[in-house]
């Protein structure tokens, strides 16, 4: 499932369109697991490595993690794992996955996945978001 697009990347690309301005896609992105659902205006809540030991953004090159758009929708094309979890429990529960230009704050600069289902990391272990489960439609 995916999200809409966030106002950030919205008002880049349609500025770029409509008036010319320069616009240069990244190269990297940093994927983000959030707890609560985001809109176009409000990034989710981000999980925190003050609460979720081992957590942190995971830098990918935007080359690699789609496929050719296809009907309007982009597929992920890579695996999306992140850092172990080194806390003594289970992270709290993820439901979605945003994009940023930036490690740490920084702009949304993709739409949004949903996760299938909530998922809460449990002890030594790597939340996966597996190629091909993840999409981001045009519409």
């Amino acid at each position: 499932m995916s999200g809409t697009m966030p106002a950030y990347i919205r008002d880049e690309i349609l500025d770029h369109l409509a008036k010319n301005d320069t616009f240069t896609p990244q190269t990297t992105v940093y994927a983000a697991l959030t707890k609560t659902t985001p809109t176009a205006a409000t990034a989710g809540t981000e999980l925190t490595a003050a609460i979720n030991t081992g957590y942190a953004r995971v830098s990918l090159t935007l080359a690699d993690l789609f496929g050719t758009a296809s009907s309007g929708v982009l597929t992920t094309a890579i695996d999306i794992l992140f850092p172990q979890n080194t806390d003594t429990e289970a992270w709290e529960s993820a439901t979605h996955v945003e994009f940023y230009d930036a490690a740490t704050d920084g702009n949304r600069c993709l739409p949004w996945m949903a996760l299938s289902s909530a998922v809460a990391c449990p002890v030594n272990e790597q939340v996966k978001v597996p190629s091909g489960s993840g999409t981001i439609t045009g519409s």
